[in-house]
């Protein structure tokens, strides 16, 4: 039986963005949901879903082949939700360099027999899930983080919480 892995391309925020977007999500007022843990913040750029896990060397290869070269992502300060409200999120600037890459890894995903990216892509990070706010979303601290490489992450349910792991080798503890 092939083994399959939940995966997802993602970037990772510094610690100084980490800080602010939990000090932003402290601050929510919620009846109900979760939200996520400071080591779970990440921008998504594209979704693979279960994926067999003798792809990740492949996979990985091709997100250091897209990351050209450093950009910084920068949180506008603005919170935002999908989905009726119960998805927070933490906005973007907008960032060509950002949308460049994007692009660049959705090709070579598609070219390699991946799914790659076709959805639209709001840039963003994601805050909580199934939230209900009993108040308006606070703003979040303007902070620039650099972005230096791509991870590939899996997507774990432990002890009944997601976890995203990284599965890039520099990154795994």
């Amino acid at each position: 039986m092939i083994e399959m892995k939940r995966l997802f391309f993602g970037l990772a925020p510094n610690e100084e963005a980490r800080a602010a977007l939990s000090a932003a999500a402290a601050q929510l007022q919620c009846e109900k949901g979760r939200l996520h843990e400071s080591g779970n913040y990440h921008l998504t750029l594209v979704f693979l879903g279960m994926t067999p896990a003798e792809a990740v060397p492949q996979l990985l290869r091709l997100a250091r082949l897209a990351m050209r070269e450093p950009f910084e992502l920068t949180l506008s300060g603005e919170m935002n939700a999908f989905k009726d409200g119960t998805v927070p999120w933490a906005a973007i600037d907008p960032c060509p360099a950002l949308f460049a890459l994007r692009g660049r890894l959705s090709a070579m995903l598609r070219e390699n027999g991946f799914p790659g990216g076709d959805e639209s892509f709001t840039p963003h990070i994601t805050i909580g899930r199934g939230v209900r706010l009993a108040a308006p979303a606070p703003s979040i601290r303007r902070v620039s983080f650099p972005v230096t490489r791509v991870t590939l992450y899996e997507s774990l349910r432990m002890d009944d919480r997601l976890v995203y792991r990284p599965l890039n080798p520099s990154e795994t503890p």
